[in-house]
């Protein structure tokens, strides 16, 4: 129940412009790590294994921690709910330029093609659609997309071969620009050469 009046929230929330995004730069790996060990005791209670691949030591990137862990509780949750016991989920992360890629990989029921064109789409919902929950009210996966691009971020989704794949991007924060060198001093006061 206080998911959906949370999800229910969230949902005006976005309907009026109000998400509020505390964006900051964060060490992902760490974060992850965390969100990984949450899902940790679920993984082991449903006999699933649950990966954390990367093979980064640290990524600083701009993401709001708070709105991000909605988007991989949401991912995760649905993942869960739909791998059966012995499956494996996993969650990863992929370097590249300037951006990184996020990935949440289950072997569960998969999604029939005819609904990965609506998946994201608000109210979509069905026993096999990701929206959160069976007895939510189809806005999960429709949140997670909203969050993302609050963020001016990208998601994806790709189910085949008993595979279902979740990518979204995330910023990599660039470094301060180094100090430019001072120019040598020349013993010389002003800007005119004596004649």
């Amino acid at each position: 129940f206080k998911e959906l009046i949370s999800e229910l929230l969230d949902f005006r929330k976005m309907e009026r412009g109000k998400l509020h995004l505390n964006v900051c730069q964060m060490d992902l790996i760490p974060y992850l790590r965390q969100i990984h060990q949450d899902f940790t005791d679920q993984a082991n209670l449903q006999n699933i294994q649950f990966i954390f691949h990367t093979e980064a030591e640290n990524l600083l990137c701009w993401f709001d921690g708070r709105q991000l862990r909605k988007v991989l509780t949401n991912l995760l949750s649905n993942a869960f709910k739909h791998t059966p016991e012995k499956g494996k989920i996993e969650l990863s992360i992929t370097d590249k330029g300037d951006s990184i890629y996020i990935k949440v990989i289950d072997s569960g029921k998969g999604i029939p093609p005819k609904a990965l064109p609506f998946i994201f789409d608000r109210f979509h919902k069905s026993d096999r659609s990701r929206s959160l929950d069976r007895d939510g009210v189809g806005l999960g996966l429709y949140l997670v997309k909203s969050i993302l691009d609050a963020h001016g971020e990208d998601i994806a989704v790709t189910s085949r071969d008993g595979e279902t794949e979740f990518v979204f991007t995330l910023t990599l924060a660039k470094p301060a620009p180094k100090p430019t060198a001072k120019p040598e001093n020349t013993g010389r006061r002003g800007g005119r050469k004596s004649s």
